[in-house]
């Protein structure tokens, strides 16, 4: 891995460079992973900073950490500490960006970067600490905001193979006013042990239970599959039992792939941790099954 530090559209940034992708991540404010791409191709993230956002949070976009709690997605303590400036640490092997220590809540949150492996792709781990003198409980959500093309198809594989084969997945109607006001939404479809979305420009979410622990976005035009992927818990409490979500943007201006941890009780000077795997693929090695995509991630 190379890193060198650099301007991304004015903010100070990292850039970093692997096997056969690159990355960079955005410390000014965030911390956010900004792009992602092969080298000279196109960022496969969205990333718009001041288009989205409430009066003292901005979306930005990329990649972020945020705090899952049940039942308490858009609450405050989900984003505080978000968009400020960032700690930089700088290793051989990884490279780890920062938060402040939140003055309420005393959690910081983080990313640290490191390759997989050769030909395995970029490790990916996003982090929550508690510098508090108190417990704290939480899971970490980790939030993808990809760039969607007319063409683009998401997939999560579901299940997990046995006789008695189940998978749980949560309708939302709306939400913090947002979302269409219905449960039907023909953006979403469910295939032989696959969760499939085609975004059609109407905002809404589901989340699901992804025992496979893949989400997958496959851009045919651009040859490229994206997926990232972590490892399902069977005994975690993950909140309303889902581990992942796909939330489609009004007009398709994004969608985000979205992981969350299972909810642990963290002690003072505890720190919670959950590990992605991202990597991109030629878009014509995967056929269209859930087999095919836990061949090529694990």
């Amino acid at each position: 891995m190379k890193a060198e530090k650099c301007l991304f559209e004015g903010l100070n940034a990292l850039r970093l460079q692997f096997e056969d992708t690159e990355m960079v991540v955005v410390y000014e404010k965030g911390p956010r992973i900004a792009s992602y791409s092969r080298p000279g191709e196109e960022n496969l993230l969205y990333w718009a900073p001041g288009k989205h956002g409430y009066e003292d949070w901005d979306l930005m976009g990329g990649h972020r950490v945020w705090a899952c709690r049940e039942m308490a997605d858009e609450a405050e303590e989900t984003y505080r500490p978000d968009n400020r400036p960032c700690e930089v640490n700088i290793a051989d092997d990884a490279v780890v960006v920062k938060t402040p220590i939140d003055p309420v809540l005393k959690i910081s949150r983080g990313l640290r970067i490191m390759p997989a492996g050769k030909g395995l792709g970029v490790c990916v781990e996003n982090i929550i600490e508690n510098h508090g003198d108190f417990l704290y409980e939480a899971g970490v959500w980790s939030l993808t905001c990809s760039r969607p093309r007319p063409d683009t198809e998401y997939f999560i594989p579901v299940g997990d193979g046995s006789s008695w084969d189940s998978f749980s997945m949560v309708f939302f109607k709306t939400w913090g006013g947002h979302g269409q006001d219905t449960f039907s939404d023909k953006q979403f479809r469910v295939e032989e042990e696959m969760l499939c979305l085609k975004p059609q420009g109407l905002e809404n979410k589901r989340m699901f239970q992804a025992q496979p622990g893949i989400i997958s976005m496959l851009n045919p035009a651009e040859d490229t599959l994206f997926s990232k992927q972590m490892t399902w818990a069977p005994q975690a409490r993950y909140p309303q039992n889902c581990n992942a979500a796909l939330y489609v943007g009004p007009d398709n201006f994004m969608v985000e792939m979205e992981f969350m941890g299972g909810v642990q009780l963290v002690k003072p000077g505890g720190m919670l941790c959950s590990r992605e795997v991202w990597h991109i693929d030629a878009a014509s090695a995967f056929d269209g099954t859930a087999a095919s995509l836990q061949r090529l991630c694990f």
